[in-house]
């Protein structure tokens, strides 16, 4: 059954109701399902190991400030640096069974680890304080890599990454990586939302479709290239509070800044250029 069929059958109303039409049926979506919790509790270990290992390296503290992060934000978004000095390229493996996951096989037939790669650690909380999802900002990743800038590690929450309190009243910035979206709520956190969606191809969960669809105003920023601008059609139609509104002087958010733009003057503009 569909979400809503669901609740018909068990004459139980529906926890969302949305404000406006959308071209997009909930039978498309699915509900974000938390990742088990035995995984929350070794993700959450791994993500307080790996601060105090960026608290001890100042190289890496210089990264994150270099691109903007206030000591404030580093502290608060717990970011991390993880890094196996007795590894030749820094990663970690780890059974996936090790961090509650079910085991799977890899193309050769052995039993599928889960990856840690050396890098900076992004991770998402929920409300109570949990670690929900697991972003590494590779060190080692170069323009002919395979394998992508940002891993999400294996059993994290499929939910798009927001940074402050989601209310209907608030406007909402769509962004494509989770630096740029934790950049915008140190720059602007009382004036917007700040959503990553952690890729330009992914959609919304339900529950997170519910409240885009409930805000007053969502300013458009997905990196500004030809993938950005493939996708804007699909949101843009779906949701008619949606403004496009890309990031000045460079493709993001975070390179703008790095250009000498000012975050919070921009989002301002952007709501007031939309606002009704």
């Amino acid at each position: 059954m569909s979400y809503f069929e669901a609740c018909s059958h068990l004459q139980r109303d529906s926890r969302f109701k949305t404000k406006r039409d959308s071209k997009t049926s909930y039978n498309e979506l699915k509900m974000a399902e938390f990742p088990p919790a035995f995984w929350r509790i070794k993700a959450k270990a791994f993500v307080n190991c790996c601060h105090t290992h960026l608290m001890q390296h100042q190289d890496m503290l210089d990264y994150l400030q270099d691109r903007g992060f206030k000591n404030e934000t580093i502290t608060k978004q717990q970011f991390g640096y993880c890094h196996n000095p007795i590894s030749s390229n820094g990663d970690f493996y780890r059974f996936r069974s090790e961090w509650g996951l079910p085991d799977t096989q890899n193309d050769k037939g052995n039993l599928a680890k889960l990856w840690l790669p050396a890098g900076i650690v992004i991770p998402f909380h929920s409300v109570a304080g949990e670690v929900l999802k697991i972003k590494i900002r590779r060190l080692n990743w170069h323009p002919d890599n395979t394998f992508p800038k940002y891993v999400e590690v294996s059993g994290s929450s499929k939910q798009p990454s927001y940074f402050g309190t989601i209310q209907d009243s608030m406007v909402i910035v769509l962004v494509e990586s989770e630096f740029d979206a934790i950049l915008l709520h140190q720059e602007a956190y009382d004036l917007c939302i700040s959503l990553a969606l952690g890729g330009v191809s992914k959609k919304p969960d339900l529950e997170t479709h519910s409240q885009l669809l409930n805000s007053p105003l969502l300013l458009f920023a997905l990196d500004f290239d030809e993938a950005g601008k493939k996708v804007f059609s699909y949101w843009r139609s779906t949701y008619t509070n949606l403004r496009a509104w890309p990031a000045p002087l460079a493709k993001s958010p975070g390179d703008a800044y790095l250009k000498g733009i000012d975050l919070r003057k921009w989002i301002f503009e952007g709501i007031e250029r939309y606002k009704k």
